[in-house]
Parts: structure tokens; C-alpha cells; sequence
């Protein structure tokens, strides 16, 4: 696990038009998020996982998360204060979960690979859609989820 979860914090935190978050679920409560603007401390040690002054056992944690989120102004369609779109689980093996809490409308999601290759386009026609990854090898992919053939946010997305 701590060797998939470096490089992905790495990669969130190239991007520079983008907004990164850190999202950690622990079994028993609610999702904390972190800004990765402001730059927390994040150690791994003996299977736990600090974030700041928190404490993660990884064997605890049910869902744990990069997202980034596009702050360009004119791209913007959802606020991206707020959690309008989240995905799960991540790293995914077989289905990953999407749920938007906007109205879908005109909504369509795009995979590519890390060259930047399309992969799939698909229509987003309910507020929970499954995505079927089997036939995906494991390796990172970007997903992005568009509102009238305009990006509003995008996720990286780890295939185990």
C-alpha cells in the first residue's frame, strides 16, 4: 500500500491549475479532507498513516483519496468548495463508484491513459453511476468529467 501512495502524492502535486485535496475515510466516521495547498505533513509508519496532528491506521481507513479539482475561472461550472462529485474507491480494482450531487445534465465522464490517450467516453445518466474497470490493467489513469464538453473536474485514478 505505502508503495502505491507515494507516487500518487507526488503526482497530485504536479499539477499546477488544479486544486489537490486529500481525502481520508476512516471506517467509523465521517471523510476528512486536507488541502494539499497547504502543504500537510503526511508520514507513514508502521502501517499508520499522519496526516497533521491525526493518526490513520491504514487497516482503518475505508477510503483514501486525491482529488483535484479545476480552479481555472473559466472552466468552473461547479462550485468546487464543496464535494459535488466524489469517486470511490480508490485505488479500484473491478468497479469504481460515481456519484454526483449536482443535477445531472449534459455530464459525461472521459478515461485516459498517462500518454494522454482517450480510452472511453461515456454519458452520465443518474446520480450514481458504476464504472466497470476489469478490462483495465493496473496502472494510473486520469478520469474526467465533463458538463456541456467542458472539463469540470478530474481525478487520477489508480487500477490495482
Amino acid at each position: 500500500m505505502k508503495k502505491i501512495l507515494i507516487p500518487i502524492l507526488f503526482l497530485s502535486i504536479g499539477l499546477c491549475a488544479y486544486t489537490q485535496h486529500l481525502y481520508v475515510q476512516p471506517i467509523d466516521g465521517e471523510q476528512i479532507a486536507f488541502a494539499l495547498a497547504n502543504k500537510p505533513k503526511i508520514t507513514f509508519d508502521d502501517r499508520v498513516m499522519s496526516v497533521q496532528q491525526l493518526s490513520f491506521p491504514l487497516s482503518d481507513v475505508r477510503n483514501l483519496s486525491f482529488v483535484q479539482q479545476n480552479t481555472d475561472p473559466t472552466n468552473i461550472i461547479v462550485d468546487t468548495e464543496n464535494d459535488h462529485i466524489l469517486l470511490f474507491p480508490n485505488p479500484v480494482k473491478d468497479e469504481l463508484n460515481l456519484v454526483i450531487q449536482i443535477p445531472v445534465q449534459n455530464l459525461n465522464y472521459r478515461f485516459f491513459d498517462m500518454n494522454g490517450k482517450q480510452l472511453t467516453v461515456e454519458q452520465i445518466h443518474s446520480q450514481t453511476t458504476q464504472i466497470n474497470m476489469q478490462n483495465f490493467r493496473a496502472g494510473i489513469y486520469v478520469l474526467h468529467i465533463e458538463q456541456n464538453g467542458q472539463s469540470i473536474q478530474s481525478f487520477r485514478i489508480v487500477k490495482q
